[in-house]
């Protein structure tokens, strides 16, 4: 780094040759980071090769960020997909390496959105890089053991769902893409992230958070058809989730208690269409309890659930 900053303050090469030389430091690093485990029984100390890589993967963090931003020498969107790259290359050091590389995908990562100098952001596609990187993530985390890894990830994606609605949603796309977003941090890596003993209250939480941005989503955008179906979808995902797994019931009471104060705060709804929404709410927050009831699996929860939820949809 006082390298770089030498040569920039001195004038001594030009931009291109600075990035150009960034890029095959950093590659020089990982390269010497591979020769340290290649040569483990000469370099018995694990932390060279962490240091090396480590070293490596900012480096090149470093490079697309001056490529793209500082310099202009590359677009937003290939410093962007450049900067994707680097993160996906940490991961995968990170099984190699160690943790530190992993630690330095998971800041990096969530960082390269903000290190891309970009006058408007496209949101399905900042949706979908989040969904890749927390799940890439999460899943390095349950292969390594190290699980506080994938809840990390997973805290930090659902702040950048929040991020994106502040930032306002345009288009159905958006509003579709951040929904489906909020579904797979919501359901499907609470579930994947289980262990033998069931969810565990960071994972409620997470289902809980989700489905609170998911009602927030719908209220934003007015309650139009698109937004409530996707709070039905995680609703249903989550009444799934709390079938196999008991501890998540929980959190598919919380949605039920969203999902009816969003019926109140409705405002002159359609009456079809509030009707249908209705039914929908009934049949996933009262029939599942009603399920786990005729089976003898319903606990407190669900008796509370299945008595509340018809009677508050039949006074709003």
């Amino acid at each position: 780094i006082f390298l770089v900053r030498y040569a920039i303050e001195a004038g001594l090469v030009t931009p291109t040759i600075r990035v150009l030389l960034s890029f095959l430091f950093g590659l020089g690093l990982i390269a010497g980071a591979e020769a340290a485990y290649r040569y483990e029984e000469k370099i018995r100390d694990e932390r060279v090769r962490q240091a090396l890589a480590g070293a490596g993967i900012a480096t090149l963090y470093g490079a697309f960020y001056l490529a793209g931003t500082a310099y202009g020498l590359i677009g937003a969107g290939a410093a962007f997909i450049g900067l994707a790259i680097v993160t996906a290359g940490a991961i995968a050091l990170s099984f190699r390496f160690g943790l530190p590389c992993a630690i330095l995908g998971l800041v990096g990562g969530f960082a390269a959105p903000m290190m891309v100098n970009s006058e408007s952001a496209n949101v399905p596609v900042l949706a979908l890089y989040l969904a890749l990187v927390t799940g890439g993530l999460a899943w390095t985390g349950h292969m390594q053991g190290n699980r506080w890894l994938g809840y990390a990830a997973l805290a930090i994606g659902l702040c950048g769902g929040v991020l994106m609605q502040l930032s306002g949603l345009g288009s159905s796309t958006d509003l579709l893409a951040v929904g489906g977003y909020l579904i797979k941090l919501g359901t499907i890596l609470p579930a994947f992230l289980h262990d033998r003993q069931g969810p565990s209250l960071l994972q409620m939480a997470a289902a809980g958070i989700a489905t609170l941005q998911m009602a927030a989503l719908v209220d934003s955008a007015g309650c139009t058809p698109l937004t409530w179906g996707l709070y039905l979808l995680i609703s249903a995902a989550l009444a799934f989730l709390g079938w196999r797994f008991s501890a998540l019931r929980p959190a598919s009471g919380v949605a039920a208690l969203i999902g009816v104060w969003l019926l109140a705060l409705w405002p002159d709804p359609d009456s079809t269409y509030f009707v249908a929404v209705s039914a929908a709410l009934a049949v996933i927050f009262a029939g599942m309890p009603l399920f786990h009831q005729l089976r003898g699996r319903a606990n407190l929860i669900d008796i509370v659930q299945l008595a509340a939820v018809p009677g508050g949809i039949g006074a709003f």
